[in-house]
């Protein structure tokens, strides 16, 4: 839990505890054991000479050797080292199992009383010194060094029990291991749990804290704490060379089976129970007024936080729920507090007159939290505290905008280009699709790319790559971007630019893409004369680059999904005209006017306006596809969850909302949706209609594939991958069929 530490908000102080069913727990168990004993046995050692004299530890009939102080000496200086990564260079001490097995019953014998150590001439005071100096280092790294006493006392707690039904107290590894794993019986899972040796007793009785909470939210954590808490005693004083349950479990249920002591103290309550304000009068009486305020009551909410904490992402995160717990709680002598477990369902009976009062108070406030303060946050929420409330980071959401990063790449030094020097690269910045994205590259830093710009960064590619721009013959195929010289070559190409510009503008008047292009082609393989090679070889390149854009297009629509109908850019569709119509822009010989070009870019913008101030248009082709679109994509993203049963269907009613801009959200999707009784005209109306469709869907259309749906459309069918198996379960052959892949021939040189 140390992880989850926080000053002031998270810390919990929980005794070790190991599920010793785990193989790898087992282990940690017993090396913690060992460890135990050994720090337990130099604490002894400590004591008894600070207490009394060097001589209460050893006799000349003493029977136990000064080696077992060596042995814990020595492996506390083990884990030392290996705790501040001392023993990297270093290797450590093989230790059997059967020299542990030998100090352990030597370590036995002594915290009992049953043996000393022998008095021999080795100076014993080294011994004391070593066993102060090894426990002050010890400290650091043990931190719970103080809570362990000397018994070496476990507690052993079942699992799927509660009262304190099967708990033991045990403080020899061979008992531990036997209850673990008894021969003949049915395997039963254990925590076991070092039990606290020093607590703080009132009237030499031991007691615990039971503290209710409320956890109304998972995700973000929300924590209610409850003001009010009581304390159990135990029947027995307390004494740790007794283990009956009586005196160390302090359960109402284990300690209504025994009468109270004849020795106790009247001050304690008969029914073995006081509130919390009888416990700080209680503190006050012993000159520790602020105790609770100051450090209990504080102690005890932020080990609940460290706790819930360390353990959110188990939690059931549901949604409109809540859980009410019982933790239970132990303070040290230094007011330190140490939770000890927490209970699900705590139980609320009415068994003393303290119980009484604080569960029904406990029961009414819960409804205060879980009812009233849902609908007003300023209600009354009685004794209910809000302890903690995790803070949850807000996640940017999703743009879908295409991430990729444009720049310019950073040089040393730019080699200045002759004007008479045309490169690859030079004939990409000239293109006019990278003309119109000039304002995008010349940004400073990372830019997001809208993703039609970034389609088009594609077509670019594509063209370029079937393109061969190198050669100096084949630059006559982009009039624009050829370097302006006066030469034959160059007249012949600007007589095609003129020639091609005009067509374009006749073009402009005709509606239909696809017939515009085959004019185009039709008129300018009319108009140039045969005579003319050097035009022959543009337009069969001319054809090169609309195949290589054509088929970027197609791979495009391959690769995503369907969106609802939006008019194509002319960009995409016509791409042989954008080049056209921006290399007459370019030219001073331009055949039609600015406005008419205009016009021509903003064409995609009007027909989005139209879209948009048509409601019928708007239905047809952005609402109702974006509706079919959420629906597929909420399907197929629990696709997974749902029950795969033949032979059934379900009716689904989904609530969606249409924004300003006609974006279509889902809002959720209800089984079973409310179909009886109409509640207006509309659903009087299409309650009948949708019920009567349905079976049309689901019986006439199993029947017969080309029976009517009423109003039902198949909007989507899911193409399953074939699996290799026949109906007859016998193998097929899984052979590739189609046709073969050919590369674009290369133009041969002499063209």
């Amino acid at each position: 839990m140390h992880w989850y530490y926080e000053a002031g908000v998270a810390n919990t102080l929980f005794p070790r505890c190991y599920n010793i069913c785990q193989s790898d727990q087992m282990h940690a168990f017993i090396d913690d054991f060992r460890l135990t004993g050994c720090l337990s046995l130099l604490k002894w050692l400590v004591d008894k000479v600070n207490d009394e004299d060097e001589d209460v530890v050893r006799s000349p009939t003493g029977t136990i050797p000064l080696k077992a102080l060596d042995f814990a000496i020595k492996r506390c200086n083990d884990y030392i080292s290996a705790q501040s990564h001392e023993d990297i260079d270093q290797e450590a001490e093989k230790v059997w199992s059967h020299q542990w097995d030998q100090f352990i019953s030597w370590y036995y014998q002594i915290i009992r009383g049953e043996a000393l150590f022998i008095r021999t001439n080795v100076p014993f005071n080294k011994y004391v010194l070593a066993s102060k100096h090894i426990l002050k280092k010890m400290r650091k790294y043990w931190p719970q060094i103080d809570m362990d006493g000397i018994m070496n006392l476990w507690i052993l707690k079942p699992g799927n029990k509660s009262r304190g039904r099967g708990i033991v107290l045990m403080n020899k590894l061979e008992d531990v291991m036997a209850k673990v794993n008894p021969t003949g019986k049915p395997d039963t899972r254990y925590v076991v749990q070092k039990y606290i040796e020093r607590p703080l007793l009132i009237h030499n009785t031991k007691f615990d804290i039971r503290q209710w909470f409320i956890v109304t939210c998972a995700q973000p954590l929300t924590l209610w704490m409850y003001r009010e808490s009581y304390l159990r005693f135990c029947s027995q004083k307390f004494s740790l060379d007794d283990f009956h349950e009586s005196i160390h479990l302090c359960n109402h249920a284990i300690q209504c089976k025994y009468n109270n002591c004849g020795d106790r103290d009247p001050a304690l309550p008969t029914d073995n129970m006081w509130d919390a304000t009888t416990f700080k009068e209680f503190l006050k009486s012993q000159g520790h007024g602020d105790a609770w305020d100051e450090l209990i009551y504080p102690g005890m909410k932020q080990g609940l936080v460290g706790s819930l904490l360390a353990s959110q992402e188990a939690m059931d995160r549901r949604k409109n729920s809540f859980e009410l717990y019982g933790a239970d709680f132990m303070i040290m002598e230094d007011f330190s507090v140490w939770l000890i477990e927490i209970n699900s369902h705590p139980d609320m009976s009415y068994s003393t007159s303290v119980t009484t009062r604080l569960c029904r108070q406990v029961m009414e406030d819960t409804i205060k939290v879980v009812v009233d303060f849902r609908e007003d946050k300023n209600a009354n929420t009685g004794d209910f505290e809000l302890a903690y409330k995790q803070r949850m980071p807000n996640c940017q959401p999703y743009l879908g905008a295409a991430l990729s990063l444009q720049g310019t790449r950073l040089t040393t030094c730019e080699k200045k280009s002759s004007l008479n020097q045309d490169s690859k690269a030079s004939l990409i910045a000239k293109s006019p699709m990278t003309k119109k994205k000039s304002v995008v590259h010349n940004n400073i830093g990372p830019v997001i790319v809208d993703l039609i710009e970034e389609l088009e960064i594609q077509l670019d590619q594509e063209l370029y790559s079937y393109y061969n721009m190198d050669s100096t013959k084949s630059r006559l195929a982009l009039p624009a971007t050829a370097p302006m010289k006066t030469s034959i070559s160059d007249e012949k190409a600007e007589t095609l630019a003129k020639s091609t510009s005009a067509i374009t503008t006749s073009i402009n008047k005709i509606k239909s893409p696809t017939s515009s292009r085959t004019n185009v082609q039709e008129q300018s393989a009319n108009m140039m004369p045969k005579s003319e090679k050097p035009l022959r070889k543009n337009e069969e390149k001319v054809h090169i680059i609309k195949t290589a854009m054509r088929n970027a297009v197609k791979k495009y629509k391959r690769n995503v999904t369907t969106s609802p109908q939006v008019p194509p850019l002319p960009s995409l569709l016509t791409p042989t005209a954008k080049i056209t119509s921006a290399t007459t822009i370019k030219s001073k010989t331009r055949s039609f006017p600015k406005k008419q070009l205009h016009h021509k870019k903003n064409k995609v913008l009007a027909n989005i306006t139209d879209i948009s101030r048509d409601q019928e248009m708007a239905w047809e082709k952005i609402i109702r596809p974006g509706i079919k679109q959420n629906l597929i994509g909420a399907l197929l993203a629990s696709q997974d969850n749902m029950v795969n049963r033949k032979n059934s269907f379900q009716l689904y009613g989904a609530d969606f909302v249409v924004a300003d801009d006609f974006s279509v959200w889902l809002l959720e999707i209800n089984t079973n949706p409310r179909l009886h009784p109409p509640s207006s005209e509309v659903t009087a109306k299409l309650y009948p209609e949708v019920i009567e469709d349905a079976m049309k869907v689901v019986l006439d259309r199993r029947k017969n594939k080309k029976a009517l749906c009423g109003r039902f459309e198949c909007i989507y069918k899911q193409r399953n991958p074939f699996y290799g198996v026949n109906v007859l379960g016998q193998g097929t052959s899984l052979g590739i069929r189609g046709k073969g892949l050919f590369v674009t021939p290369k133009l041969p040189r002499d063209l």
